[in-house]
């Protein structure tokens, strides 16, 4: 997502469902970096469907 207005569009496309399913999310690398930044992109789009009230399913 680049800019708010992304954002918000994909927001309201998914709240059009139930749940969303996430799956093979894992972030497992090598690289410590790259590591870090799969964490830190996963906890921020988490977070992001959290506040915006829309159900995730992790599997």
């Amino acid at each position: 997502m680049d800019t708010e207005e992304d954002w918000n569009q994909l927001l309201k496309w998914l709240k059009e469902f139930e749940v969303i399913v996430l799956y093979d999310y894992h972030v497992n690398s090598a690289n410590p970096i790259i590591q870090s930044y799969r964490e830190a992109t996963l906890k921020a789009y988490l977070y992001r469907f959290q506040k915006n009230e829309i159900k995730i399913c992790l599997a």
